[in-house]
């Protein structure tokens, strides 16, 4: 079977190959092929090219944790809160979102997905340009992007939006589908600030 090299970061990523041509294969085939082992458990599809994800900062971690928690808190039962599934955009594409919510009994697909959210640490050019872009094709009807360095959140309803809302800490930020749960963007946060502090790499830049 061929031996798929990839290497990539949070940010815009670049493949190789052991001959330097990247292997493109489709959505199916990549998670087949997930589905052996033969990729690692953090892969994405993007463009055909399957691709590593750089390890996650504690920043990362612990806000991506706090919002989850938040919203898993605040279901009822209504929809449901996930983290870094695979969802499908198309043929050629198949990233992880951070956090996913969809309706309690629908099928995890970017058709179904109340909100998508991406937590940027380092990776907000990329979460904010050609992740978003995907996104949008895909009809995603509400994406976040959680901006740890600037301590805000740009808004996209939908993904394809000319602009975004900005959101900081003591603004109501709560998904379309769902008004009532309101995120403690504060506690977000904080929980992003408390893992800066308590990581043993603290004094290189969170990925993700």
């Amino acid at each position: 079977m061929t031996s798929f090299t990839t290497t990539a970061t949070s940010a815009s990523p670049e493949p190789m190959t052991p001959d330097g041509t990247p292997h493109r294969i489709d959505f199916a085939t990549f998670v087949r092929l997930g589905e052996l082992g033969i990729y690692p458990t953090r892969s994405e599809l993007v463009d055909g090219i399957v691709y590593d994800m750089s390890p996650k900062g504690d920043p990362h971690y612990f806000a991506q944790a706090e919002l989850v928690e938040q919203l898993v808190d605040a279901r009822a039962g209504h929809y449901r809160a996930g983290t870094e599934p695979t969802l499908r955009i198309d043929d050629e594409n198949g990233p992880m979102p951070d956090v996913l919510v969809t309706p309690r009994d629908a099928l995890v697909s970017a058709a179904s997905a109340d909100l998508v959210v991406e937590v940027a640490d380092s990776s907000l050019a990329y979460d904010r340009t050609e992740k978003r872009a995907r996104y949008a094709r895909a009809g995603v009807r509400e994406y976040w992007v959680v901006d740890l360095q600037h301590e805000l959140v740009e808004r996209y309803r939908p993904a394809g939006a000319d602009a975004p809302a900005i959101l900081r800490a003591g603004d109501e930020l709560a998904p379309a589908a769902y008004p009532d749960v309101v995120i403690d963007l504060a506690a977000v946060f904080a929980a992003a600030r408390a893992g800066r502090a308590d990581s043993p790499n603290r004094s290189e830049p969170g990925t993700g």
